[in-house]
């Protein structure tokens, strides 16, 4: 199971470093937070539901995206599911629109 966090959190780590410039990049060992961000995208076995829950930093919000679509040449359907994790303090109130 860990084994699978740490490899999880690498590609996170990966997929980031490929949307930034070199400077910006992360390198090194992961860090906390990379781990517990990693856990949130498996699903645990029994026995870890017996253990004391573990902590994480912050709260998150679950998006789901469903869509379905045609193949234009083979007229195939496929259905994906996008799940995005976003921290709760990136969302920001609604504006009123009186400006």
């Amino acid at each position: 199971f860990w084994k699978s966090i740490r490899v999880t959190a690498y590609v996170h780590r990966f997929i980031n470093n490929c949307r930034k410039s070199k400077k910006e990049r992360i390198r090194g060992p992961l860090i906390t937070n990379e781990y517990e961000t990693a856990e949130l995208f498996h699903p645990k076995p029994e026995a870890v539901h017996k253990e004391e829950p573990r902590r994480t930093r912050g709260q998150f919000f679950r998006s789901e995206r469903q869509c379905i679509v045609r193949l234009p040449r083979t007229q195939a359907v496929v259905f994906s599911v996008h799940t995005y994790l976003i921290p709760a303090d990136r969302i920001q109130a609604p504006s009123d629109g009186k400006s």
